[in-house]
């Protein structure tokens, strides 16, 4: 089996405050891991702070009246065409009648 050892240098966060992704630093190359498939070493009392929950981020938006009548009319047009469960547009099959 291969184990390549790697040290964390980034943490990535979800919405919800736990650690989803990390990105490590091999021998060669640094690369994107999900957390459950990491196995972590020599872990002391002190490093376990890592592992709990961060803080979302704080998000601040503004918005003033244009932009909000621009979304408004973009929603407006984007509700008329046919999406898929996945938010794709769907094309209208064209059937000849013979």
């Amino acid at each position: 089996m291969d184990w390549p050892l790697g040290k964390v240098i980034e943490v990535f966060t979800s919405l919800d405050g736990n650690i989803r992704l990390v990105k490590l630093k091999t021998k060669n190359v640094e690369i994107l891991r999900p957390m459950l498939r990491l196995y972590p070493l020599e872990v002391g009392e002190h490093q376990k702070e890592l592992f709990q929950k961060c803080e979302p981020p704080v998000k601040t938006f503004t918005c003033d009246d244009s932009s909000a009548a621009e979304r408004d009319s973009l929603n407006k047009a984007e509700a008329n065409e046919p999406t898929s469960w996945y938010g794709r547009r769907l094309k209208r099959v064209k059937r000849l009648l013979l």
